[in-house]
């Protein structure tokens, strides 16, 4: 993993791709590397300002978000990617669950590709 943008740091969990693309537009927004969560060294989350990271959000929570929940970060700022709207679901049961594991982090909801019938 290159370290040479040490302001920012996105990292993803993708299991359909979406979140992965997500992740890639954000992190060439910021000027950073988008990173698949499994390839984060925990102890090397506080070498970045901030960090950004990316789940599908599912019925028990956010992909992979033990990765944050359980390791420091300067600022953190999650997203996640699901198939519901986000401007007409009530995601406040999941949101409020991570949120007692993840309290400080700020939270933005976007949405997947629908599959084609």
């Amino acid at each position: 993993m290159d370290n040479s943008n040490k302001r920012a740091l996105v990292i993803y969990s993708s299991k359909y791709g979406t979140t992965k693309q997500y992740a890639e537009w954000i992190a060439h927004e910021l000027g950073a590397q988008a990173v698949p969560a499994g390839n984060v060294k925990p102890e090397s989350l506080l070498e970045y300002d901030t960090v950004v990271y990316g789940g599908g959000l599912y019925a028990g929570g956010i992909a992979g978000v033990e990765l944050v929940a359980r390791n420091p970060c300067k600022k953190l700022v999650l997203f996640t990617v699901g198939l519901a709207d986000p401007n007409t679901t009530d995601y406040s049961a999941i949101l409020n669950n991570e949120n007692e594991d993840v309290p400080s982090a700020r939270g933005h909801r976007l949405q997947a590709a629908r599959p084609r019938a």
